[in-house]
């Protein structure tokens, strides 16, 4: 589809089938225009574009097609990451720049939450790692950083303003809009708190105390994101939270899965406590998933500490459980499969760890034979 430059009408639609990994069109047009891929496509694809920055920020701002504004945003936050990890600051914050004007042109407009969701919410950690033969575990991370940053900074007013107006789900409401609000939390939190922002830390506060009735999905949304803050007092509010719904097992699941994924530097000890504390319950998958499936599978930047402790903390507990719940712990092992693709330090201390789970008593055979093969040919 084309998109004229000016958000005007499209001016036509090409169905193109690919039959290769390339695929060459040309399309002649009295007016400039935009290229828009992938309308209306849900199937799991990667296009490489190399369409200007200005290009992607008209679909931003003037595409029809929902799924085809949200790529379009995370295009340009993608770029804005990569030219950050490269160390080029100039050209991530001319991306930054464009994606920000769009999004203040656009975001007073729409009422649509979840679209609003989307496209304010920074790209996956994963995918932004998996990208590339070797996973860039730090410059993924700091350019993660700086994009929710740089958003908080750019874009504090009008993220207020999105609470603001979308403040009004019902606590016990379960129609699709109040689901849909509820969508908001994370990707309006994120930037402001990542910029220690008093309005954004009140708004977030607010989120698990009022109203006196507060819903518990809501509130424990708001809860995730202020684990990631540095700025706040979380050992507060991690007995706040659990004085409040300890009664509630699935939501205490959530609780310790907060503070598994949360990004902050004393997350490797806190997880190493949940797992050591009265809560934990081998047997029970929903705590063992809860303490270890964000922190080994979902938290990058803090399981893959340089000095090597997140391993440590973890292959500890597999040895623990290998031997009782094999299934379970082969869900959490993914990052420790492919220690190749980690950068050289880390790969070391990956391998010693796999080493170590060798010689582990009640190792089971199977994967004793795994691990062996995977350390001979890696």
């Amino acid at each position: 589809v084309d998109v004229s430059v000016d958000g005007g009408p499209s001016a036509s639609v090409h169905t193109v089938v690919l039959t290769e990994r390339e695929r060459r069109l040309g399309v002649t047009s009295a007016a400039p225009f935009v290229v828009s891929p992938l309308r209306g496509y849900s199937a799991p694809v990667d296009v490489a574009v190399d369409a200007p920055a200005e290009n992607l920020a008209v679909l931003v701002e003037h595409d029809d097609d929902p799924f085809a504004r949200w790529w379009a945003g995370q295009e340009l936050m993608i770029r804005a990451i990569d030219a950050h990890r490269a160390g080029d600051g100039a050209a991530a914050d001319a991306l930054v720049g464009v994606l920000v004007d769009a999004l203040i042109r656009v975001v007073p407009r729409l009422d649509d939450a979840v679209l609003l969701s989307q496209m304010l919410a920074v790209p996956d950690e994963f995918m932004l790692g998996d990208r590339e033969p070797v996973i860039d575990v730090d410059g993924v991370a700091e350019g993660l950083t700086f994009l929710r940053r740089s958003l908080g900074e750019r874009l504090h007013d009008l993220l207020v303003d999105v609470w603001q107006r979308f403040d009004r789900d019902d606590p016990h409401g379960a129609e699709a809009t109040d689901l849909a609000t509820r969508m908001l939390v994370e990707p309006v939190l994120a930037p402001l708190l990542a910029v220690a922002s008093p309005t954004g830390t009140e708004l977030a506060l607010d989120a698990l105390d009022a109203p006196a009735t507060p819903n518990a999905t809501r509130a424990m949304r708001a809860f995730t994101q202020l684990m990631h803050a540095d700025h706040v007092d979380v050992d507060a509010l991690v007995a706040q939270q659990y004085e409040r719904w300890q009664q509630a097992p699935k939501l205490v699941d959530r609780w310790l899965r907060a503070q598994s994924g949360a990004r902050r530097p004393d997350t490797i000890e806190r997880v190493a406590a949940l797992a050591a504390g009265p809560l934990y319950d081998r047997d029970d998958r929903s705590r063992v998933m809860g303490v270890w499936f964000p922190f080994a599978t979902r938290n990058r930047v803090v399981f893959h500490h340089p000095s090597g402790k997140g391993y440590r903390v973890f292959v500890d507990e597999l040895g623990h459980l290998m031997p009782t719940n094999a299934g379970l712990a082969v869900r959490l092992v993914g990052d420790l499969l492919q220690f190749q693709r980690f950068d050289p330090h880390r790969r070391a201390l990956l391998r010693a760890e796999l080493e170590r789970m060798t010689t582990m008593d009640g190792m089971p055979d199977f994967a004793v034979a795994i691990l062996r093969n995977l350390l001979t040919t890696g």
